[in-house]
């Protein structure tokens, strides 16, 4: 019982005291930037910052529509179903204890990631309104490995937010505030593993267990 209770204050501590941290990350996994490839850094890409525009555009009119809840709801699941690369966010999560998994367990693992993803992150923010995004500039990051995409979120408090974009047009991470959402997703996801000896599974069945609750 104890273990359970460490386990599920691990992995929604974030949703219950970072609600803005937690709106803006809906925002991270519906704007995907066309990223150029380009050897020498520090170049402004304005085609990704173009992109990354229009995408916002589409989040902050579902958010602050006159819609219904549920239907923003289904408005940003679409959104993301069609665009993020929720595997590959997973895998991530998961560490040095990727390799060990099998098949079958990262399989179930990925699933319970998305529906947790879903009910703590995508969907409670359709309640909110009033969000603007204003891209800022951006920079190519070296070694043709993508670029960043630098932004700023009024939400109605103003944050400053950074994409980190592969050049296949998929966002990877977002820094809220100096806070990478990709790390300390992974940081409570390994917190919960080392507690079930690397066991995949038993983070499988705690983000079950937890969207059931969501």
């Amino acid at each position: 019982m104890v273990t359970s209770l460490r386990q599920s204050t691990i992995l929604i501590a974030t949703s219950r005291t970072m609600t803005s941290f937690r709106i803006l990350h809906v925002l991270a996994r519906v704007l995907f930037v066309a990223a150029l490839c380009t050897p020498i850094g520090a170049r402004a890409n304005q085609t990704s910052e173009q992109f990354v525009q229009e995408r916002a555009a589409r989040v902050v009119a579902i958010l602050n529509s006159s819609e219904s809840i549920a239907q923003k709801r289904d408005g940003l699941t679409q959104l993301v179903e069609e665009n993020v690369g929720i595997e590959r966010i997973a895998y991530y999560t998961l560490g040095k204890y990727r390799a060990e998994a099998k098949p079958e367990d990262l399989e179930s693992y990925v699933a319970a990631f998305r529906a947790y993803l879903f009910a703590y992150y995508i969907r409670p923010a359709a309640g909110f309104s009033g969000i603007t995004l204003t891209v800022t500039g951006s920079t190519d990051v070296p070694g043709g490995k993508g670029a960043i995409v630098h932004t700023v979120a009024k939400t109605p408090g103003k944050t400053e937010l950074d994409w980190y974009v592969l050049d296949d047009s998929s966002i990877v991470d977002v820094e809220i505030a100096g806070i990478s959402a990709a790390n300390l997703l992974r940081a409570q996801v390994s917190a919960v593993l080392a507690l079930n000896g690397g066991k995949v599974s038993a983070a499988t069945d705690l983000l079950k267990t937890l969207v059931g609750k969501a």
